[in-house]
């Protein structure tokens, strides 16, 4: 006997469905979810907030911002959308925007640290240090062991000079997420920049294990190449050192899906779609 037809999805149910999908990789899948729950609802924000996290993971920036855009013109208040567009704008040196949405993102919600994260990042690519430094901190403070707010606040201590305390919180965040490829890098230029050469190839050569390949051999090479006490034995020992790490370690993908939205508990219930 044929199995029954399944009954139709609500949308908040649909919207799960497509989530699953996407955390397990299959974006195709997700991508088409999405777009059938916004022909029964093209005002659904949920959906329109992860189909622009399927574009930004497959490297299609603009669709993400424009989709990102429509879902906070239906919903305004949408806390992950704020952050989102923010840190993405930013990305895309769109610095004053980036700033105004963290700014909105933390009116909203005073004690999401995502958010104060965002700014810092913002305010320390204007290096408007001090502000940044203020920023990270309170992102640390609400999250202590958030990397990412750690690196932020090392970039920000790096400007204003402070450089033995970036170095710790260069540290922090590796010792908290030792994946990071930005705090590696940051880190290990900042080593470079003192002189200390070899203390920046091992650290590479770690970061080298997690599949971070072409972005810190470049790295390693250029900070090598334009740092003045910099000798060419040590240039040559660099790229003799990083080149066989890459072969020992394949690539992998810097990006996965993203954390799922989170929508209205009542919006869309009363629509139905199948799936």
């Amino acid at each position: 006997m044929s199995q029954p037809p399944q009954p139709p999805l609500t949308l908040p149910e649909a919207l799960t469905l497509g989530q699953q999908h996407q955390q397990t990789g299959n974006l195709s899948q997700a991508e088409q979810i999405y777009r059938q729950i916004l022909e029964a609802d093209p005002s659904y924000a949920p959906a329109l907030h992860l189909l622009g996290e399927i574009a930004m993971a497959v490297g299609q920036l603009d669709q993400a911002v424009s989709l990102m855009r429509q879902a906070l013109t239906h919903a305004p208040e949408q806390i992950e959308t704020l952050v989102t567009l923010s840190h993405l704008l930013k990305e895309l040196g769109d610095l004053a925007e980036a700033e105004s949405l963290s700014r909105r993102a933390i009116e909203r919600h005073p004690k999401l640290p995502e958010a104060h994260n965002n700014l810092a990042n913002a305010l320390e690519a204007q290096e408007r240090y001090q502000e940044a430094e203020t920023s990270a901190r309170e992102a640390v403070r609400l999250r202590p062991r958030f990397a990412e707010a750690h690196n932020n606040l090392a970039n920000a201590l790096r400007g204003l000079g402070r450089i033995d305390q970036a170095t710790t919180h260069y540290r922090k965040s590796l010792k908290l997420r030792p994946d990071q490829l930005e705090a590696s890098n940051n880190l290990g230029v900042l080593l470079i920049t003192q002189g200390r050469t070899d203390e920046a190839i091992t650290l590479y050569r770690k970061a080298l294990s997690f599949g971070h390949h072409l972005h810190l051999v470049k790295n390693t090479i250029t900070a090598l190449l334009y740092h003045p006490a910099t000798h060419p034995d040590a240039l040559f020992q660099a790229c003799h050192q990083m080149v066989p790490a890459c072969l020992e370690h394949p690539p992998t993908p810097l990006c996965s899906p993203t954390s799922p939205a989170t929508h209205h508990p009542t919006h869309g219930e009363t629509k139905r779609l199948r799936v």
